[in-house]
């Protein structure tokens, strides 16, 4: 799986211009690339990992800014930056903003998309049939997420069943917040009977470092820091 299709949605690479609102004042910087989900901002002095930031952002010369909110999902250093090549900055996961800000957002981002054949490919492949993971307690969680994930599969009992070698969303729902965070998976093995253990094997591939950190995030249950 490439690095591409182990997130969440495709990013684009994009160039807005983005002011971010703090406490003492505003900063100018640059969102370098972008999905519906979330935005990457170019800076050199990344804000601490959940926390919650103002942000405002124009999608074109003539139109009002959006005003955004999201949570800090990932950061990437001066030294990390030069190490791996990549832009210094932070990943910002887009958190509760309004219904008319989410459209705009969402229609701006998937025109994006089809300019690109790409990224558009990749946008319509997160349509994938969905498969839910109910985890009854924290342990199971945690069980799922140390020892499932590193081994790279799990069998999920569920009646609704797909092709060996089909793709599928596997819905893992929080149990303690109800929350989901789903993750691309395929199916290994199938067993149809009997039938109260029926189900699937599911195979995972290793996460990029900006969806292991949304995943452990999840885990936690943090909530985003204020200020």
């Amino acid at each position: 799986m490439s690095d591409k299709t182990q997130r969440r949605e495709p990013r684009i690479n994009i160039s807005l211009p983005v002011t971010l609102k703090l406490p003492d004042g505003e900063l100018a910087y640059e969102i370098a690339n972008a999905s519906h989900r979330g935005v990457f901002i170019a800076c050199s002095d990344p804000l601490p990992l959940r926390k919650l930031v103002r942000f405002s952002t124009k999608l074109g010369r003539d139109e009002d800014p959006l005003q955004m909110l999201g949570l800090v999902a990932h950061t990437v250093n001066l030294v990390e930056a030069r190490e791996s090549g990549r832009d210094a900055g932070m990943g910002v996961q887009l958190y509760s903003v309004g219904r008319e800000t989410r459209a705009r957002w969402r229609e701006f981002i998937s025109e994006e998309y089809e300019k690109d054949p790409s990224a558009r490919a990749l946008a319509r492949a997160q349509n994938l049939p969905r498969v839910s993971l109910h985890l009854r307690s924290m342990e199971q969680l945690q069980t799922f997420a140390g020892r499932d994930l590193k081994s790279g599969n799990i069998f999920v009992r569920t009646s609704n069943l797909h092709p060996i070698d089909a793709d599928v969303a596997c819905a893992v729902v929080h149990p303690s917040s109800a929350q989901t965070f789903e993750i691309a998976a395929r199916v290994t093995a199938l067993k149809e009977a009997p039938r109260r253990e029926r189900g699937m094997r599911l195979a995972f591939e290793e996460f990029d470092a900006e969806t292991r950190a949304q995943f452990e995030a999840f885990v936690r249950g943090d909530q985003p820091a204020t200020g």
